[in-house]
């Protein structure tokens, strides 16, 4: 089962970033720390700054953006991105879908 989480940015730490050719560069304004992160990642960023998103729905943008062969991979990888932005302060959540 997916997690229902719905995600989004943490709401008094405003994120500023910056897309190069094949990563972002993001800067997080209240721990003053600036990140590299691969395109993967950084397009998950994207999608959450725009409006809060479930797993799924993460997912399901994932898979128009990137071709995706191996969903389950896929899957697994961007929890990992989640739980790493969770961990960073950049994206907390914000109650559960439903």
């Amino acid at each position: 089962m997916l997690d229902d989480r719905v995600w989004t940015v943490s709401c008094n730490s405003p994120i500023y970033s910056e897309k190069w050719a094949d990563f972002f560069i993001i800067y997080h304004s209240s721990s003053g720390a600036t990140h590299q992160l691969n395109g993967f990642a950084g397009e998950i960023l994207t999608l959450i700054q725009k409006h809060p998103v479930t797993l799924k729905a993460l997912l399901k943008e994932i898979e128009k953006i990137f071709d995706v062969e191996k969903y389950a991979e896929v899957e697994l990888e961007v929890e990992k991105v989640l739980n790493d932005f969770h961990e960073l302060g950049l994206i907390e959540s914000v109650g559960r879908e439903g």
